[in-house]
This record gives C-alpha cells, structure tokens and sequence, in this order.
C-alpha cells in the first residue's frame, strides 16, 4: 500500500521593493518614508520615520481618515470619515482626481481604516465598530461597491487601521492587537459576507485608550504604528518595539497612516495523496521571529490532495530563520509517511529551499526589485509556499 502525503505547503508573501526607474515620479515607496493624513488640515504628508520630519504633499479635503496608497506609489485615496466620499490624488502626474461623492451606495459611515489591496487595485475601507463595516470602491473601474461584508474578532470602542500583504491577505489592527482577517481572499462584490480574524500579534505600545489610528509596513516588513504624534517601529511577528519611539515634527497628529510597501507573510498547509489510516491527520505549527500565537492548525478534512487548514499566515521580517513542522495528529504514525519539503514563491513557483523530513527550514529572504510598473494592475508580490511531501513506507 502506498501513501502519500504532503506536508505544510508554506506560504510566504515577501515584500517587494519598487523598481526605481518606474516609480520616480510616484510617491516613495523606499525603506523609511510613511504617508499620513490629518483632521486638522486634510494635509497628506510624507513622514520621514527615522528622523520625523515632515514634508506636506497635497490637500486631500474633504478627505480626513481611511487612508491608503496603491501600488509602486501611483496614487493615494483617502475618505471622509462619517461621511460618503472618496478623495485621491494622482501622485505620477501630481494633481488631485475629481472626488467620488456618494461613494457608497449605503450611505454615510464612520470610516476609520483604509487599504488598496494590490492584488485587485481595490480601495476597502472600515469602521472602527466591532463588527466593523467593510466597504470597497474599485480604483481600476471606478466602481463604486459599496459594503462587502464586515470584520469580526475585533476589540469594541477601539481605534485601528488595516493592511494588505503583497497577495492580498488582510491584516487589521484594533486597540492593541494586530489580527489576520480569515481566508486568502477578501470580497470583491457587494454583500454582507461575515469575516472573522485572528490574533497575530500584540502591539507594545499604549494603545489602551483608544488605539493606534494607522499603520504602515515598510520595503522590509517591519511595522509602523501612530499613536499621537508619535511613530513606534514593531516587529509584526513578535510584537516587539524596535528602537526608540520617533517624534513626528511640527506637532503633525495623523487620523491614519500607509505605505506602497506590504506585509511579509509564512503559512504552512498539508496534502495528503494517500492517508495510510483514514483517522489519519497532521498538526502543523510555523515558528522563529518570535511568533507565538496564530501560527499553528491541524488538518480534520476526510478527503486527499490539499488540505483547507493552514498554519498562518504569521507575519515575518526577512533574514530571519522561519521553521514549519508537521507532527502526528489523529490516528497518524509518522513512521508510515517518508516527507520531503520545499519553500516556494507560491506567485511565481521558484523554489527557496526544500528537503527531507518533518521539519522545514529556511531564512526568509530580503526584498527585491521587481521591475514594477507605474500600473496598479501589476501585481508584484511573492509568496512562498513550503510543501512537504509524504510517501507511506510499504510494509508486508
């Protein structure tokens, strides 16, 4: 009898750096500049966040809240928070676009959260409820969409701010906590779909009162986080602040942050070919970089192939040593099962690293250029899957 099984199929969303030549006239996408925008003036700014420093960029009134900027920085959207229009700014040609009145067919909302998913170039903004409303405008079509469902798990009464990674995973911060929203997609059309998240990580920061207002990733995956007129540098993957706080200049207070940068992501999942005892099931975990909560999942489905549960997605930071195991769940005897594993680009299939055995390891590797192009329909994200394949040893 021969069985086969494959385990933790490892994904991995890396960070993309913008290629230089195509995004010279578009907003920086580089390591250390975050964008903001206020209540006070409706002031879209670039924040320099290693010094503070402040350079204004254009009016985005009546726009105040739900901030986001699209991919390789061609453009920034942002809305009015409990109100019903959507702002942008065309940053390669450096004039603001007509506003988008009644952007939602819903109507007015409080709108605290904003990101541009680069996988679709679609705007999605949110409330600050638990659950929160979650409405989206297409920035390709123009479209407006309207409410595609709405975000569980989520802290009541606290402020927060949402993020894509480069394939599209979302990742919400409420209070304190930044949380996964469930599934490899979000929606895309109008409805009511009920999206739950999951606990990632926990921020340091005082975010007790109210939160953090925005976040933004950086080209190499670190997280940055307002509070105030303050900027904290976090770790996503532990949670842990990296440096010392940075005072942003002038008093500047941001309603909410972005980047064109994205999240860095590691999930590990199980195929089974062939089960050698039908109770048979694996429990995989995904450690290093201080991960240590949402990053572990055991398989239950009945059927062979891919199987739906995945450990992750965690957040990651490269240069960092990332491990999935897979360990016996069920009726399972790893000693029926000969594994091989490999991290792959799940976008593009290359190949990271791959081997023998339940237990796979490899360093998450750094940014790179991907020749992106000044198009929000080029998607330049990597994700790399790390798949273990399992054959039962024949036994007489």
């Amino acid at each position: 009898m021969l069985g086969v099984a494959l385990l933790g199929a490892v994904g991995v969303t890396q960070a993309v750096v913008a290629d230089p030549a195509a995004a010279a006239t578009a907003l920086s996408c580089d390591q250390n500049t975050l964008y903001a925008i206020n209540t006070a003036q409706n002031q879209l700014a670039a924040i320099d966040a290693t010094t503070g420093a402040v350079t204004n960029v254009v009016r985005m009134d009546p726009a105040d809240n739900a901030l986001a900027v699209a991919r390789n920085g061609v453009a920034a959207y942002a809305s009015v928070n409990n109100g019903n229009t959507i702002t942008s700014y065309d940053a390669v040609n450096g004039v603001r676009n007509p506003d988008v009145t009644n952007a939602d067919p819903g109507g007015n909302h409080q709108l605290l959260r904003g990101a541009i998913n680069p996988a679709t170039g679609i705007y999605y903004y949110a409330s600050g409820a638990n659950p929160a409303y979650l409405g989206a405008y297409d920035t390709k079509t123009g479209t407006k969409i309207g409410q595609v469902g709405t975000i569980g798990n989520l802290l009541t009464g606290k402020n927060g701010d949402m993020a894509f990674s480069t394939r599209g995973l979302l990742f919400v911060v409420t209070g304190n906590q930044i949380r996964r929203v469930d599934g490899d997609t979000v929606p895309t059309t109008a409805g009511t779909t009920a999206l739950t998240s999951t606990l990632v990580a926990t921020l340091p920061i005082d975010a007790s009162t109210a939160g953090s207002p925005g976040i933004g990733f950086s080209a190499d995956g670190y997280l940055f986080a307002s509070v105030g007129s303050t900027v904290y540098k976090i770790d996503p993957g532990s949670g842990k602040q990296v440096g010392d706080p940075v005072t942003i200049a002038g008093g500047y207070t941001p309603s909410d942050l972005a980047t064109c940068n994205y999240a860095n992501t590691l999930s590990a999942q199980s195929s089974v070919d062939h089960r050698w005892a039908s109770g048979d099931q694996f429990a995989l975990e995904v450690t290093g970089g201080g991960v240590s909560t949402g990053n572990t999942a055991t398989t239950a489905d009945s059927t062979d192939g891919v199987q739906s549960q995945k450990a992750g997605a965690v957040l990651t930071t490269p240069k960092n040593r990332y491990t999935a195991t897979q360990k016996a769940a069920g009726t399972t005897d790893l000693a029926n099962y000969a594994t091989t594993w490999r991290a792959e680009n799940i976008n593009s299939g290359a190949v990271i690293a791959q081997g023998d055995g339940n237990t796979a390891a490899f360093d998450f590797p750094a940014a790179t250029s991907a020749g992106m192009t000044r198009s929000e329909s080029v998607s330049t994200r990597k994700n790399h899957s790390l798949s273990s394949s399992r054959y039962s040893r024949t036994i007489s």
